[in-house]
């Protein structure tokens, strides 16, 4: 059975125009995907992992809030152990609140302090930073970049709290 040759010449030139326009598809997508990482700043003691809700898996934390937190770390000059990130509005402390709080805006932490000297220099470098919620509590401190006035409270145990 002989083919017509002005069809094989048709599907050649259709192949060639497919996969140029796929091979220009493909450098668009990486280009893309190299830029947006570049824009993403890269965090030098923390890892994303550390924020995850481990009830959904992922983490919506504000990369300001990173790069500030980041800052901390690196003028306090030990490491800073994060014992809750991100919380999804859905989260067991977020359910029940009127509007997400500020874990679930991505823009809170919980940092693992019981060394009362370490807890110091964590306080003093965060208010030099500018971090505007600081909770003081037994085991660890509260930081985050609520609007609004800058606000500082003390647990002296988990059933009251003062405003200091």
């Amino acid at each position: 059975m002989k083919r017509n040759t002005n069809q094989d010449h048709e599907l050649k030139v259709f192949l060639k125009s497919f996969f140029a326009v796929l091979a220009i598809a493909a450098v668009v997508v990486l280009f893309l995907s190299f830029y947006a990482n570049a824009q993403q700043p890269v965090l030098t003691y923390f890892e994303d992992s550390e924020f995850i809700d481990t009830r959904t898996g992922h983490h919506k934390m504000n990369r300001e809030f990173l790069l500030k937190l980041d800052e901390l770390r690196a003028r306090c000059g030990f490491p800073l152990i994060i014992n809750s990130g991100y919380r999804s509005p859905r989260h067991p402390d977020e359910i029940f609140k009127k509007r997400p709080g500020t874990h679930a805006r991505g823009i809170a932490v919980d940092i693992s302090a019981w060394d009362p000297k370490k807890k110091k220099i964590i306080l003093k470098h965060a208010k030099a930073l500018g971090f505007k919620g600081i909770g003081i509590y037994p085991g660890h401190v509260h930081l985050d970049m609520r609007k609004g006035k800058k606000v500082t409270w003390k647990y002296e145990r988990y059933l009251t709290w003062q405003k200091i």
